[in-house]
Formats: C-alpha cells, structure tokens, sequence
C-alpha cells in the first residue's frame, strides 16, 4: 500500500539518503509490504516549479507500478510542477543507472561537493515523464 504523510518513513528515507526530512516543508509518499515499510520518495526545496526527489528502497523490487505513478504525479500533476531533481553522488553508479532508467538525465556536475567526490544533479522533466501515463492499481492512503 502506498501512504502519504508518514512522518518516521520521510526520517528514514532522509537519514538513508543523507540528508534531513523537515515535517510542514517536506512531503513524503512511502510503500508498506504487509506491515512492512519497503521505500518511498521525498519531496524537498520547493521552489513552485520544481522540487529535488529524494529515493531509497529496502529492496531493488520496493517501487511498483502504482509507487511509480504516485511518485511522479504528485510533483507533476498535485503540484503541476515543471521538472524534479535528483542529487546523486558521482561514485553511487547503481543510483545513477536506475535513476536514468527512470528517466532522469544528467543536467551538471560539480567537483568537489562531497570529500573525494562530485555531485550530479539530475533533472526529469514533466514532458519526458513516461510514468505519467501509468494507471495505479490501488489508492494511495492518507
């Protein structure tokens, strides 16, 4: 099932991604297996025409069809924002490769961002979103 708004999985995803989930600024849609919580997406840095996207999973297989749709319809049709980014570390390869079959392309590097490495920012624009045309399965809790 995928819910909204749990505030402990938008920690952990956040703590897992390096980074800190802010409860009133940061949304976060998750995944639960049976009870089990498998992954989610946080939204941060708004700026009313993009956000960063934030991922993590338990599991290679933690996003489904429907986790897939709410992931990309809420920053491209809830909010009706332009495009989302991803920050992603130069040496995180496997990142890099799912995030480009998701459809996210590189748009910059810069050196030097983090100790013996560089940040790529990624970038997917709502035009290019192909999981925009999916059909969820189920509802999205709230």
């Amino acid at each position: 099932m995928i819910h909204s708004g749990i505030e402990a999985h938008g920690h952990y995803i956040m703590e897992e991604c390096l980074g800190t989930f802010t409860p009133g600024l940061d949304t976060v849609l998750s995944r639960t297996v049976g009870n089990e919580f498998v992954g989610g997406v946080v939204y941060t840095a708004h700026t009313g025409r993009s956000c960063q996207m934030h991922q993590w999973g338990a599991t290679p297989r933690w996003i489904d069809v429907d986790m897939l749709w709410a992931a990309f319809h809420y920053p491209f049709v809830q909010l009706d924002y332009d495009c989302v980014l991803g920050l992603v570390r130069a040496s995180h390869s496997h990142t890099l490769a799912v995030n480009a079959k998701y459809g996210f392309k590189e748009a910059a590097r810069i050196k030097a961002v983090y100790p013996g490495d560089d940040l790529v920012i990624l970038q997917m624009f709502k035009h290019e979103c192909r999981w925009l045309k999916l059909r969820p399965r189920s509802i999205v809790s709230g």
